[in-house]
């Protein structure tokens, strides 16, 4: 938790002259030249001042000036606002400078366009947004406005004064005041500048600040934003939301909170609980109950894609979801609860992040979730359900949940609970190929991919919607194969708890090899396996975070041409390093070679100084795969 000092501010304080603030020091000129390396935008000044003045009500007022130079910047300059019954934009104005400093263009609230979260819900939830635009880069564009926080406050603003990579920021400064007969709670992380807690009459005022921080540059492998950048997490203790009151001191209360949102929303229809009691009463046991009515999720419900807390954490009714057959991730899981309660099997509906894996266990908050899924649990077992795709299988534990805390909404029995995480081996790419290579330089071949696990994941869109010509590009794109012909493709989804997916297909090429004089060069490994590409800088300043692992297998059997011997191939090796292993093996049979390729790389997190030695890694590794066999003419 933050320790605040504390000193009594002048009022003055919070509204810095405005005339002040937007004057010439806002040209692009007066950028320090520090903050300008690496960055796509820069935030140059950024006020939100955020005042609560009851359980209920509160207002935040934003002033935001950003800087852009390129068109990679112009995205971290747009401006977003969510409206609902619990947020309102009262008020808004912007300009846009040129270069010079002369106003190219003012913007009005007119300029916002607006965009519902759903035509499907039944709701007046919406954002407003703008993305600026001028003649040429640089220009600069400010913002002004005032948001109404109505019908509770269930959480504060977060401070991240760095939006994102690229980004600099030359002063930032977030206020929270609230009446001195309320607490508020917060947790920061990364912090050059000690918070501050001052008295203003009878308000409690919180200040933090951030001033000319660096951009950070992307690097691949980079570890999330938000453990590089300051970030204060705030929370009001007691609080009220939609009528509801609750006490965020403990995940508990949390769960306590959530609990009473879903009160009476579970109620299905008289006919449909006959109708799932009827497609339930063969099953053998449980666990085959729970596997019916979660295909029953799948083939009646679509999933609105919603982000929790947008409208509120209350679900929609599964009544309403059993008639319309759509809903948020919250809604579904609500819905999937009522189905199961149905045929009395009792669920707990768990909150997660799926971005993060840990939520901070001293630190209970409303916002470090943004999805819901659900977990059943059964004899000697838990079965977690993701109740929002109609493709993933009964019982999957996916990539975004694996591993991850949760918190199980069960009343006074709210707890942080971790979803199992799946070991990396299990998650595995095999790729097979028998290729005949033709006296002409010619090949035709047969392929098969096959993925389990977390590697289904990547291809379930090329299997189940991609259309035909989209699946060609795709599969010649995964071939380091000039003009690649493929035909006959075939695929098969086993969508099991273990899933596995393999597809086939045709391949032929002209000249896939190079003849000159009496010898033909032919590239061993055909499939597009170039794993230093995202070590390619020549130094890194961010600590390398590997959070998918690679468990690969080429087989690659090539029937030799008539007329042609082996003048050279490539040998049998073995690289063996921390961040992972990999070997080759060849076999000649007289007329057919047959080359096994294993690459294993663990999930991991290692220090920039490891850069170096992973890139050597990997650069012998591509070395080993671009192998070549050399053919003479007999």
């Amino acid at each position: 938790m933050i320790k605040f000092g504390l000193k009594i501010i002048p009022s003055l304080f919070l509204f810095i002259c405005a005339e002040t603030l937007f004057a010439q020091e806002y040209l692009v000129t007066a950028i320090p030249e520090d903050l300008k390396k690496g960055a796509n935008a820069i935030i140059r000044f950024e006020e939100n001042n955020f005042s609560q003045s009851d359980l209920n009500n509160a207002t935040e007022k934003i002033t935001r000036v950003i800087t852009v130079f390129n068109d990679n910047g112009r995205e971290l300059a747009s401006f977003i606002a969510s409206q609902s019954r619990f947020f309102e934009l009262r008020s808004f104005s912007g300009e846009i400078y040129l270069e010079s400093g002369k106003v190219f263009k003012k913007i009005g609230k007119s300029d916002l366009s607006t965009s519902a979260y759903s035509s499907d819900l039944a709701n007046d939830d919406f954002y407003s947004y703008y993305t600026p635009t001028a003649p040429s880069y640089p220009f600069t564009v400010k913002y002004t406005y005032e948001v109404k926080w109505k019908n509770g406050l269930a959480y504060y603003p977060t401070f991240a004064p760095v939006p994102g990579f690229d980004c600099a920021v030359e002063k930032s400064i977030q206020t929270i005041q609230i009446p001195a007969t309320m607490s508020a709670r917060f947790k920061g992380n990364n912090l050059a500048e000690p918070p501050t807690r001052g008295l203003i009459a009878k308000d409690s005022v919180y200040t933090f600040s951030c001033t000319n921080f660096k951009a950070i540059s992307y690097e691949p492998m980079a570890p999330s934003f938000s453990l590089l950048t300051p970030v204060i997490f705030a929370a009001p203790t007691n609080f009220s939301f939609d009528k509801i009151s609750g006490d965020l001191r403990s995940w508990q209360g949390v769960g306590e909170f959530l609990s009473k949102l879903q009160e009476q929303r579970t109620t299905l229809p008289p006919e449909t609980v006959t109708k799932l009691k009827a497609m339930t009463d063969s099953a053998k046991d449980d666990r085959e109950k729970i596997a019916i009515l979660y295909d029953y999720l799948q083939k009646n419900t679509r999933y609105v894609s919603i982000q929790l807390g947008i409208g509120g954490w209350q679900p929609i009714s599964a009544q309403q979801v059993d008639k319309t057959g759509f809903g948020d991730c919250k809604a579904l899981v609500n819905y999937m609860k009522a189905l199961l309660s149905a045929v009395d099997i009792d669920s707990d509906y768990a909150i997660i992040n799926t971005d993060k894996k840990r939520m901070f266990s001293d630190f209970s908050s409303l916002n470090q979730a943004n999805h819901v899924v659900l977990l059943v649990p059964v004899k000697g077992d838990s079965i977690w359900l993701e109740c929002t795709s109609r493709d993933l299988p009964y019982g999957y534990i996916h990539s975004d949940m694996a591993g991850h805390d949760v918190l199980l909404v069960k009343d006074k029995q709210s707890a942080l609970r971790r979803v199992p995480d799946i070991p990396d081996t299990h998650h595995t790419e095999t790729n097979i190929i028998s290729m005949k290579l033709h006296p002409d330089a010619n090949i035709t071949s047969s392929v098969k991919n096959i993925y389990t696990n977390h590697k289904t994941e990547n291809v379930l869109r090329f299997v189940l919607y991609k259309p035909q010509n989209e699946r060609i590009n795709d599969l010649a794109a995964n071939l380091s194969v000039n003009k690649a012909q493929i035909s006959n493709i075939k695929t098969d989804y086993s969508k099991s708890e273990q899933p596995k997916v393999t597809i086939s297909f045709d391949m032929a090429a002209e000249k896939y090899a190079t003849i000159t004089g009496s010898r033909m060069f032919v590239s061993t490994n055909p499939f597009r396996n170039r794993w230093s590409r995202s070590f390619s800088a020549t130094s890194r300043k961010l600590p390398l975070h590997i959070q998918t692992t690679i468990n690969q297998t080429d087989s690659i059997r090539i029937d030799l041409p008539d007329g042609y011997l082996i003048e050279s191939m490539p040998q049998s090796s073995f690289i063996v390093s921390k961040f992972g292993n990999f070997s080759s093996h060849i076999e000649n049979s007289g007329n057919s070679l047959l080359l096994i390729q294993k690459l294993s790389v663990p999930k991991g997190e290692y220090p920039v100084e490891s850069y170096q030695e992973i890139k050597d890694f990997f650069q012998k590794v591509d070395s080993a795969l671009s192998g070549r066999l050399v053919l003479k003419k007999e």
